[in-house]
């Protein structure tokens, strides 16, 4: 139940439970994400999960395959947030989500501000598609908060 703790840790902060297998932060979590994988699909001689596992990992929104570039449905997952991205520019006037670590006061945020911090380094090390490049710059997003060239 540890990793499953940890798995639900790590669906609230990132939303969702694609933990890459590279995942630095927890290598341990990322090992046990891709065995849960490999036992439901049957590619291996251990224990398949039980019905009760399968459940508890369905109920948290796990994926049980994943797009194998990505390591995640990638493209909904940026629809989602863009379209959160979206209304908290509507309403503040800007694409800067501060990242909050008060869930209670600004639960909304939370999560958005880190989004908007990984998109960022994403399109910094070159593996932000193209097309999202361009919603994000039709929404007035700012890339570089240094130079402050664009106002949102």
């Amino acid at each position: 139940m540890e990793m499953f703790r940890l798995l639900q840790e790590y669906e609230r902060i990132h939303g969702n439970c694609s933990v890459p297998y590279e995942y630095k932060a927890n290598q341990k979590l990322a090992r046990w994400v891709s065995y849960q994988r490999q036992r439901k699909a049957g590619t291996l001689q251990s224990k398949p999960l039980t019905d009760e596992e399968t459940r508890l990992l369905e109920d948290l929104g796990f994926a049980w395959v994943l797009d194998t570039c990505h390591n995640r449905d990638l493209d909904k997952e940026f629809m989602l947030m863009f379209g959160k991205l979206k209304v908290y520019n509507d309403e503040h006037g800007h694409c800067r989500a501060p990242q909050i670590t008060d869930k209670k006061q600004f639960p909304k945020e939370t999560m958005l501000g880190t989004w908007v911090k990984n998109v960022r380094a994403r399109k910094k090390k070159g593996k932000l598609a193209q097309w999202m490049i361009d919603l994000l710059d039709q929404l007035g997003f700012e890339w570089n908060l240094r130079t402050g060239k664009k106002k949102c």
